[in-house]
């Protein structure tokens, strides 16, 4: 039997415990919590369970989408008297990797990712990627 890592949210219960600390550091109750327990898997941790397809990428997707809306009307509204390229050029760098791990790295959401045991290994509670995208998947 593989030695769990101390920071990895496996049982039930600690799911439930990871929630409740990230719902606390967001200021945020989630109404369905199979959604942002959904957001919390890494494809990683999805194959190794045999559960393939049951990770956060579709929310990857949608919150990258929903990251983008915002940013873009939030700079519309304080900045609508700048030249579009000036808009997209800030868009770009408020939703790159590198700020949204920065933003991850803030509220410590890599100790709440569902990783697999490889990922694990190879340090992915720290890789902007990960951070970037499971940032992504909490804001679906």
């Amino acid at each position: 039997m593989t030695p769990k890592c101390e920071n990895t949210p496996d049982a039930d219960s600690d799911v439930d415990a990871t929630i409740d600390r990230l719902e606390h550091v967001l200021g945020h109750r989630f109404t369905r919590r199979e959604l942002i327990e959904r957001a919390l898997v890494h494809r990683s941790w999805a194959y190794e369970k045999g559960r393939p397809g049951e990770d956060s990428e579709s929310m990857e997707f949608l919150g990258d989408a929903v990251l983008a809306l915002a940013v873009s009307r939030m700079l519309f509204t304080r900045m609508g008297d700048e030249q579009v390229g000036d808009l997209a050029r800030a868009r770009a760098f408020l939703v790159s990797e590198e700020s949204l791990a920065a933003k991850a790295r803030q509220i410590d959401l890599g100790r709440h990712l569902r990783l697999g045991r490889g990922e694990e290994k190879m340090g992915g509670r720290g890789k902007d990627s990960l951070l970037a995208d499971g940032l992504e998947a909490v804001l679906a």
